[in-house]
């Protein structure tokens, strides 16, 4: 993407640019957590500009991949959630920040994480390839995936719903940078981006646009046994 597409986007979505601008300002200018947030979200929104400045030639090498759509999908999404764990996690350790990685050690992070993904992008390649939807709008919707992971059930499991969802749909921003990596790479190489496979009403496509979320449920019987 060229400097001068890029302030052109800036200027079409302008208040939503602003929202963006502020939100990171904020955290940067906060407390070591903050901090860890606003940087991890950042790494990881500039990953899926250096993916979508090169999904030309990235494509291409997706397609000579002896395997089928369905495994690819789950592949490149797996390995962008992956990296979004990682960002953060590292990003915590190297500033001394704590409780924004699910776990201090990388390992049982991802453990603890990975199987929510893997079912979330799962399920959110059932809704691709019933239903059209724009880059813009797959942004949005990775947004909401972890809004409802993060903001919502990782809430719960703090003990503060309230505080969790309000501060989550403030910064909800940091929440499309972050699964941007996870949703727009692979919707786009895979073909999933600007394909008509069924007509709808806007509301029967973001009703069924939700159904990643039901992947949460196996956690919240989790939660449920623990306390």
């Amino acid at each position: 993407m060229s400097g001068q597409k890029f302030f052109q986007i800036i200027k079409k979505y302008r208040l939503f640019s602003l929202w963006v601008f502020l939100v990171i300002f904020f955290a940067l200018l906060g407390e070591v957590n903050a901090k860890v947030v606003g940087l991890s979200a950042l790494a990881c929104g500039l990953s899926t500009m250096l993916i979508w400045k090169n999904k030309g030639s990235i494509a291409i090498k997706v397609k000579k991949w002896k395997s089928s759509p369905t495994k690819k999908f789950i592949l490149l999404g797996s390995l962008g959630a992956l990296w979004a764990e990682f960002v953060y996690w590292f990003f915590e350790r190297s500033l001394g920040g704590a409780g924004i990685a699910a776990h201090p050690n990388l390992l049982i992070d991802w453990l603890g994480t990975i199987p929510w993904y893997i079912i979330m992008v799962v399920l959110f390649w059932q809704v691709l390839k019933k239903y059209n939807y724009s880059a813009k709008e797959i942004l949005v919707l990775g947004g909401i995936y972890e809004l409802g992971a993060d903001g919502i059930l990782g809430s719960i499991l703090k003990g503060n719903l309230i505080a969790g969802i309000i501060t989550g749909i403030i910064g909800f921003p940091i929440f499309i940078m972050t699964y941007s990596i996870i949703v727009l790479p692979p919707a786009y190489l895979l073909g999933k981006i600007g394909n008509n496979f069924q007509k709808a009403k806007n509301k029967q496509r973001y009703i069924y646009a939700l159904l990643p979320l039901l992947g949460l449920i196996p956690y919240i019987f989790i939660l449920l046994m623990i306390f």
